[in-house]
């Protein structure tokens, strides 16, 4: 048995037609463009007297290998067709649909008559015409009629979100510093800078303000020093990290968020200066370009964000933080410039190897200006310590009198040396002494122990013709302390 194409019914091998539907064998297929494409379904090999064939056999050439099931015949059949399943005879894979006029032409007239089949599933495109030879002109495409369309523009960066000031700086207050060093006298870094938690003993500050110290000490808001070392130096950033001897009570380190200064935009520094309790404050920092520069001791930071505040009183070294308190850069002073370097630098130290500078000269001096007097007043004990932050000791040693001198006026020198006194507060006593407390930096060996380099001091002065006459300790009490 065979089976027709057109409605799947059995067809005897001997058959000439299907005898359900009429469709007979070997009648030629011709495609839309008139083209033979086949043939109807064709008698099997051996069949004698199959009408349409050569020789009155099926004709080798209705299907693969002259086995003729195949709907079509033609060149592309193996493009079409699919394998045969299992058990089964291999039917053509696709459906046609034969025209009604057609049909009834076929069954009226027999075999030999043409039918034209319209196939519905989509066929391949045909290959694409081969390129023109190099002697061959080429075809002219058509020009465009519209221009390319243009690149959309890149969106411009969002401004970043309002700042609650009040609300931030409740939240970064805790964390804000500031920083005391005693440096090489000559050197361009101030000795004083704000600062900032970044855990719970190690802060962040400005190499502008701080350098290279031989002795440096962090002070909280309400003016408690905690002594400091230097962990990691980099002058190319403008940056240097402290570490403090002892965890900074009360203090909440600052989450860095490494991003980048934008020109344009207003960046939003804080400053403090604890040695005059002056509270955390905010500095608005508009950033004009991000060619700024400033030079320290020769050392030259370059690339970061140029501020058109001018520095004023600003202490360098606060952080610059966003609408949610994190630390976006870090606020340095040059001169009277005030410049941005970005949270992706500040990271950039933090996740670094240690590194420190030598600090190596002979004469060493912490800040310089107003003498950092918290409380209290007396002309000859403020000039005494005025003239010791100066570096001034032949004017400390004429404040003595004989009686309180003991020793040389070079060994008093080479004791006041690298020394930075503040925190002072004076208390005038009933019996005419002073009662003084103050705080003091110093480089490791000149202080009153050798491993200290901070002290808090509590003594009792006479002053006696315009002279101090005796400095002891309080009753029952220390002299000092370690920070």
């Amino acid at each position: 048995m065979d089976e027709c194409p057109n409605c799947q019914s059995p067809v005897e091998l001997t058959a000439t037609r299907c005898q359900r539907c009429g469709l007979p064998r070997n009648v030629p297929v011709y495609g839309e463009d008139g083209s033979q494409v086949g043939t109807t379904f064709a008698q099997p090999p051996g069949v004698v007297g199959f009408p349409g064939t050569s020789g009155g056999a099926g004709s080798p050439g209705t299907g693969p290998s002259g086995a003729g099931f195949a709907f079509f015949d033609s060149p592309r059949t193996g493009d079409f067709t699919e394998p045969p399943a299992p058990g089964r005879r291999r039917s053509t894979g696709r459906t046609v649909l034969i025209t009604v006029v057609a049909l009834a032409v076929a069954l009226a007239l027999g075999v030999g008559s043409a039918i034209v089949i319209n196939n519905v599933r989509q066929r391949p495109d045909p290959p694409p015409p081969p390129p023109p030879s190099s002697g061959s002109p080429s075809p002219t495409a058509a020009p465009p009629t519209t221009e390319p369309p243009e690149k959309p523009e890149k969106p411009e960066k969002p401004a970043p979100p309002p700042i609650d000031k009040p609300a931030v700086l409740a939240k970064v207050g805790p964390g804000i510093v500031t920083v005391v060093a005693t440096g090489c006298d000559g050197s361009e870094a101030n000795g004083a800078a704000t600062g900032f938690l970044v855990g719970a003993d190690r802060v962040v500050t400005s190499w502008s303000g701080v350098g290279t110290p031989a002795a440096a000490a962090v002070l909280t808001a309400d003016g408690t020093p905690y002594a400091a070392t230097v962990e990691q130096a980099y002058p190319e950033h403008g940056l240097v990290v402290l570490r403090t001897a002892r965890p900074v009570s009360g203090g909440t380190p600052l989450t860095v968020d490494a991003t980048t200064p934008a020109a344009g935009l207003t960046s939003y520094g804080i400053t403090a200066d604890a040695r005059s309790r002056t509270a955390a404050a905010f500095v608005d920092l508009p950033i004009t370009d991000l060619t700024g520069r400033g030079t320290v001791d020769g050392r030259e930071v370059t690339g970061v964000g140029t501020s058109s505040t001018a520095a004023g009183a600003t202490l360098g070294g606060g952080p610059v933080v966003d609408h949610e308190g994190r630390v976006a850069g870090v606020v340095l002073r040059y001169g009277d410039a005030l410049l941005v370097v970005g949270g992706d630098r500040l990271q950039q130290v933090l996740d670094a190897a240690p590194q420190t500078t030598d600090t190596d000269c002979d004469r060493m001096l912490g800040p310089q200006g107003e003498l950092p007097l918290v409380q209290g007043s007396q002309p000859v004990l403020e000039a005494y310590f005025a003239s010791i932050n100066r570096g001034d000791y032949a004017a400390t040693w004429g404040l003595l009198s004989p009686n309180a001198r003991g020793g040389s006026q070079a060994e008093a020198a080479a004791g006041w040396a690298t020394s930075y006194d503040f925190n002072i507060v004076i208390d005038n006593r009933s019996d005419g002494t002073y009662d003084v407390r103050f705080d003091s930096i110093f480089a490791r060996g000149k202080g009153p122990e050798p491993g200290l380099t901070c002290a808090r001091w509590h003594l009792v002065y006479t002053i006696i013709d315009g002279r101090i006459d005796r400095a002891r300790a309080p009753e029952g009490g220390q002299v000092f302390t370690g920070c």
